[in-house]
């Protein structure tokens, strides 16, 4: 279970560019007034997003780069220093991954992606196997008015398979997706997920430059998951 969820991270990460130019990761257009205020807060596990392992995270990204730096540009650079970088980042991208566990949105959003993804296939039970996961997950989020379109959706979504029909069973899977708006937390942990695994893989075929690109924006992004987790910290310590 909780492989197929970091499966869903990844998915997520990987969808991060139309996230942010606009269109959620099935490509339907994102709901009116996809505020933070519409986003899907809810139920975070306490002591995960905290700005303690924000700052870690960014930490060790800025230490990576100046360790890259260091060892020079170029596969002349692909040495043991370099090399070593490769478990730091993994320790960061590990800490991420357990961010992205902890949202009930991102893991809700990772069912919905994993079975749409899977009814081109034709593997219906991996479809009614995500299906039910999402359920499992919806049905002890608040009732807002996004949450229960959600529900009507996955639910439709699932009898028109029962009847034999998986273009509009895709279609309402769509329909759930775009109901589910991801806050600037998740957001932010998703993209830094993201360029830290680019710049893994980059690392792994000896480009440096890559690597360095994928990591100074990483770190903007750790930045600004940092500032957006502070606030909401906050509040969780008060009441």
């Amino acid at each position: 279970q909780s492989r197929r969820v970091r499966q869903g991270a990844v998915v997520l990460a990987l969808s991060l560019p139309f996230i942010v130019s606009g269109a959620l990761s099935l490509g339907a257009a994102p709901p009116a007034g996809g505020s933070e205020d519409r986003a899907w807060n809810f139920g975070d596990a306490k002591g995960v997003s905290t700005p303690e392992t924000g700052s870690q995270i960014r930490d060790r990204i800025d230490r990576a780069r100046g360790e890259i730096a260091e060892a020079g540009v170029g596969e002349d650079a692909a040495n043991e220093s370099v090399q070593s970088v490769a478990m730091d980042l993994s320790e960061a991208r590990g800490q991420l991954e357990a961010i992205l566990d902890a949202s009930p949105a991102v893991r809700i959003k990772g069912h919905i992606f994993a079975a749409a993804q899977a009814i081109p296939t034709g593997d219906s039970d991996s479809v009614i196997e995500q299906i039910g996961s999402a359920q499992e997950e919806l049905a002890s989020a608040p009732a807002w008015p996004s949450v229960e379109k959600t529900r009507e959706h996955v639910e439709a979504a699932r009898q028109q398979l029962a009847d034999g029909d998986a273009e509009a069973a895709f279609a309402s899977l769509q329909a759930a997706d775009g109901q589910v708006v991801l806050g600037s937390r998740d957001r932010n942990a998703a993209e830094t997920y993201y360029l830290v695994s680019l710049a893994l893989a980059a690392l792994v075929h000896q480009d440096t430059t890559v690597a360095l690109q994928a990591l100074e924006a990483a770190q903007q992004s750790a930045e600004a998951y940092v500032t957006a987790v502070t606030p909401a910290q906050a509040a969780q310590r008060a009441s």
